[in-house]
């Protein structure tokens, strides 16, 4: 779009005149006169993410927002994994600092202390059968 020097309104060709017509100003320009700078800069290189198709091998370009993407070669739909989410590395782990003995000593303080206990619960840790969801040393 060319943009009119006097209101940056729209400028229109208008086929009469043989002129180019602001319907805001209404001013007439010479078409020849009006200078439009680029919309866009012709470069060499640009910057594409790259991805490579988990059936063919070939390679998928992609924009910044796309998550899909089909591949140019086989055709095949792909989801493009990376964009979806990243997960932080934990900078360290905490490694349990009690055995299996003082949980389970700990687990059955605290269901002596409680009233209305289930007699499964009960039963599970003096018979020691079944999951566990304490810590194994």
């Amino acid at each position: 779009m060319y943009e009119c020097p006097n209101c940056n309104g729209n400028l229109k060709f208008d086929i009469s005149s043989e002129q180019l017509f602001c319907a805001h100003c209404e001013s007439r320009l010479d078409p020849y006169s009006v200078q439009k700078e680029p919309d866009t800069l012709d470069e060499d290189c640009f910057e594409v993410n790259v991805f490579r198709c988990p059936q063919c091998g070939g390679e998928m370009i992609s924009g910044d927002t796309d998550v899909t993407s089909f591949c140019s070669y086989c055709g095949s739909a792909n989801i493009l994994t990376g964009r979806i989410g990243k997960e932080r590395r934990p900078r360290f782990i905490i490694p349990f600092q009690k055995t299996k003995e003082d949980c389970k000593k700990a687990y059955a303080r605290k269901l002596g202390k409680a009233f209305f206990v289930p007699k499964e619960l009960l039963c599970l840790m003096t018979s020691g059968t079944g999951r566990s969801l304490l810590p194994h040393s």
